[in-house]
């Protein structure tokens, strides 16, 4: 992905119940997001749950630094999570 782009990261998730999905980056599990609130105070970051099963985090105008994988997850037992990741060039 083009440094300055949008980033989309989907997680789809069936039958949630009264679980919540998180967001994190893989490499330092910081959290990012929890249900639609984001937690991170980066203002690039953003969660929009648009579909009834489908969650995506975006990450505005994309640095070298954003590159790595990110991480939904629902802190069931066991716990359940999905891995996406983004790599980032210059143009």
């Amino acid at each position: 992905m083009p440094i300055g782009r949008e980033a989309a990261l989907h997680c789809s998730v069936k039958n949630l119940g009264n679980f919540k999905v998180g967001w994190m980056r893989a490499s330092d599990q910081a959290v990012l997001a929890l249900a639609n609130r984001v937690v991170t105070h980066n203002p690039r970051y953003m969660v929009t749950h648009d579909e009834p099963n489908v969650w995506i985090l975006k990450i505005k105008s994309v640095r070298e630094s954003d590159r790595g994988c990110y991480m939904c997850q629902i802190n069931t037992t066991p716990m359940q999570k999905q891995l996406g990741c983004v790599d980032v060039y210059g143009m």
